[in-house]
């Protein structure tokens, strides 16, 4: 995990896998929309996200942290948008899929922010 993705973490109490399952259950409970999860889960994985207007590349996370949070997603869709692809959302603006990380990890290496007002954060 990125220092940064660690220090992200521990602002929201994050210090465990089973925490960090805790956290992304508690985002698909409170909210109804599919933005306010997915902004939720990146506001959780990058830091000074409150000052991004725009993300170059995507966070990677390992194997198992991508399917659980797909699987909320399929279960959240099927309630709140039935006439939606199930998981869709996650699938085409959620985080990729990095097989050389652990399985709860979270890489923010090939990411960089554009913040409000100009300039650009490196991430990784």
């Amino acid at each position: 995990m990125t220092h940064k993705s660690r220090q992200n973490f521990e602002r929201f109490g994050i210090q465990t896998e089973h925490d960090l399952k805790t956290v992304i259950e508690r985002i698909f409970e409170t909210n109804t929309d599919q933005h306010g999860v997915m902004d939720s889960i990146y506001r959780l994985v990058v830091p000074d996200w409150d000052y991004a207007k725009k993300v170059n590349g995507y966070p990677e996370v390992g194997g198992d942290l991508w399917m659980f949070i797909y699987n909320r997603f399929l279960d959240f869709d099927r309630m709140f948008h039935p006439d939606a692809l199930p998981g869709g959302a996650w699938m085409s603006w959620g985080f990729l899929v990095n097989k050389d990380l652990t399985p709860w990890d979270v890489s923010l290496s090939n990411c960089s922010l554009v913040c409000h007002g100009g300039g650009c954060l490196n991430l990784g």
